[in-house]
């Protein structure tokens, strides 16, 4: 077939432009892809050093609390449930007037933590239906005196417990001595944390004959805080210990320990 110069040169042409618009098109995304590569390539050649810090506070309580319950039984519920007030009430009263070197303890809160009322059933006998014979009443309250001197915490619980036994409670239990305001200790403890972390970290790039620049990355752990012997001697209950809190010579000796604040910190050190 024959062409004539003119169409063969048009021809030529289009075929030019259409090999260039591939290979720009083709060549773009190349490019970007060689961008991208250079922006990793770049937080890949970070130099990072990564350590841990630990910390741990000691600080004396400030505080205690107790649980003071009563347990009533009678085969009238109104007789239950008076027992059972009469009781609480002259618990309450009691150590609402408790004193501290001659002086009425002001910082002193009592919450009422549980109330139920229960029947009581006769001994179970196949073929026969159980009959009510009584009542018992359980009453609670959650006694704390907050910031109080560390040397006077333990004699405070004592009293506590043996204040609310001689007023007729039967069951004392629950008791734990605490730092009220741990807030202080905390930020302590993550700054030095911390400042182990950075140690750490100068150490690494010595040894490596390097010099840390910034850093890169922080994470603080969750405080945890706990007392470390809430209490030496196991509180009684029942008959035994009323009767036990009635003598003069009773005490109950308590032990409040301290209260450990601890705290680890990850970083990344930039080099």
């Amino acid at each position: 077939m024959l062409f004539s110069s003119k169409n063969h040169k048009s021809t030529v042409l289009l075929a030019c432009l259409s090999v260039a618009l591939l290979t720009v098109s083709a060549t773009l995304p190349l490019a970007e892809a060689k961008s991208l590569t250079k922006t990793e390539a770049a937080k890949a050649s970070e130099n990072i050093i990564a350590t841990e810090g630990a910390a741990e506070i000691e600080g004396k309580p400030d505080s205690v609390s107790v649980r003071i319950s009563i347990n009533t039984k009678d085969d009238v519920l109104e007789n239950a449930r008076d027992m059972s007030n009469q009781k609480m009430t002259a618990i309450m009263t009691a150590l609402e007037e408790l004193t501290l070197d001659g002086k009425k303890l002001t910082a002193l809160s009592l919450e009422t933590s549980g109330l139920s009322v229960h029947p009581l059933y006769e001994a179970y006998k196949k073929n026969h239906i159980r009959k009510v014979i009584g009542y018992e009443v359980n009453n609670t309250v959650d006694v704390t005196a907050k910031n109080l001197p560390y040397d006077q915490l333990e004699t405070v619980g004592g009293k506590l417990v043996d204040l609310s036994l001689n007023a007729g409670a039967n069951h004392v239990g629950s008791l734990r001595f605490f730092l009220d305001d741990i807030n202080s200790l905390e930020k302590q403890a993550l700054q030095l944390a911390m400042e182990d972390a950075r140690a750490n970290a100068d150490i690494l790039a010595k040894a490596a004959g390097v010099v840390v620049t910034g850093v890169k990355s922080i994470h603080g752990s969750p405080v945890r805080t706990y007392t470390k012997k809430r209490y030496q001697h196991r509180l009684a209950s029942g008959a035994m210990a009323m009767d036990a809190a009635k003598t003069e010579s009773a005490t109950t000796p308590l032990r409040s320990g301290n209260t450990m604040i601890r705290c680890t910190v990850q970083a990344k050190f930039l080099f």
